[in-house]
């Protein structure tokens, strides 16, 4: 599955007709990530293992066969302005981090 091209409705139908899975996708952002932001330095902080135990509870939901939510499947990126349970939140500001 090509990243640059994968749009949501594309991810989120891989995953629910079992083409691909959450987990695969995600990993593959997680090593697309490790490539280029020591480059490009986009991201302040990364939950991998968070991201992976919520893409194998979307795996069993697709296993399942059960409708998955909006998301599901689908890697997703927050600005650090937002604060997200369980994540630290900087706004980017050394001060806060």
């Amino acid at each position: 599955m090509e990243l640059k091209s994968l749009t949501i409705d594309v991810a989120r139908a891989a995953v629910q007709h079992r083409k691909s899975t959450a987990t695969s996708i995600a990993e593959a952002f997680y090593t697309k990530i490790q490539t280029d932001d020591p480059k490009i330095g986009a991201y302040l902080t990364l939950s991998k293992e968070r991201a992976l135990a919520k893409a194998a509870e979307i795996d069993k939901l697709a296993e399942k066969g059960e409708r998955l939510p909006v998301l599901g499947g689908v890697p997703v990126a927050i600005k650090d302005v937002m604060v997200t349970k369980g994540v630290r939140t900087t706004a980017g500001s050394k001060i806060l981090g």
